[in-house]
């Protein structure tokens, strides 16, 4: 197969042209198109990660916790990207400004989902537990998000086919919280964002679009790859 590949048989870049693996892409509409990115298996298996923690927080009596469901979990996530579009301080002034966060959901639901937030993760008898190291490390500082790596690698290789030009770099995922928190954690003055975790990756060059993307885990992890 790989012998036959037209890749292979044709070394002109010009030649490839970005494809999308997506039926009917030009009658598709946003969501479709995301869920190309973000699978929904991926999506069930956060929200019913979120309710299984929401389960074992005791709540208060006046606030007790209602079952996270798929649909209000997007929209959880899209308010997330419009903060992200539309940067402010302090949080609360979401609610309390233009934006009127309040159409979408109260802010202390949003804050009780955020408590309970959690990504799924792998047991110690997943195969996959650990990465690349496996059962050679004592603890995967991966643990809480390397399913959810894992899932999207999965997906955004299969998402579209890239152009003939392709574009080696690396990029930084900015972190906030606690550096003891964060696993893989770097600091690169020369990036815009120097201090959180930093990925390999590989984007279409004609597109933009990123395709491929591998984690730094430091190099007691890494040797392994």
């Amino acid at each position: 197969v790989v012998q036959n590949d037209h890749r292979i048989l044709d070394h002109r870049p010009e030649n490839f042209t970005p494809l999308a693996r997506l039926q009917n892409q030009d009658t598709c509409n946003l969501i479709q198109w995301w869920f190309k990115w973000f699978p929904k298996s991926l999506l069930l298996d956060i929200v019913n990660q979120i309710n299984i923690k929401a389960n074992s927080i005791k709540w208060p009596s006046t606030r007790n916790w209602k079952v996270l469901k798929n649909g209000e979990f997007l929209r959880w996530m899209g308010m997330w990207l419009l903060m992200g579009v539309y940067p402010t301080s302090p949080r609360r002034a979401y609610w309390r400004g233009q934006l009127h966060f309040g159409k979408y959901m109260t802010e202390s639901r949003f804050e009780q989902i955020q408590r309970a937030f959690c990504l799924p993760f792998y047991k110690k008898s997943n195969p996959k537990w650990g990465g690349a190291a496996g059962k050679k490390m004592k603890y995967d500082r991966f643990l809480h998000c390397r399913c959810y790596l894992d899932q999207l690698k999965v997906a955004w290789i299969k998402a579209m086919e890239p152009g003939g030009w392709l574009c080696l770099d690396e990029s930084m995922v900015a972190w906030l919280g606690l550096a003891l928190l964060m696993p893989g954690w770097k600091v690169i003055k020369r990036k815009p964002h120097p201090f959180g975790l930093e990925f390999k990756t590989v984007c279409c060059g004609t597109t933009g679009i990123m395709i491929n993307f591998e984690p730094q885990e430091g190099k007691d992890v890494m040797v392994h790859h």
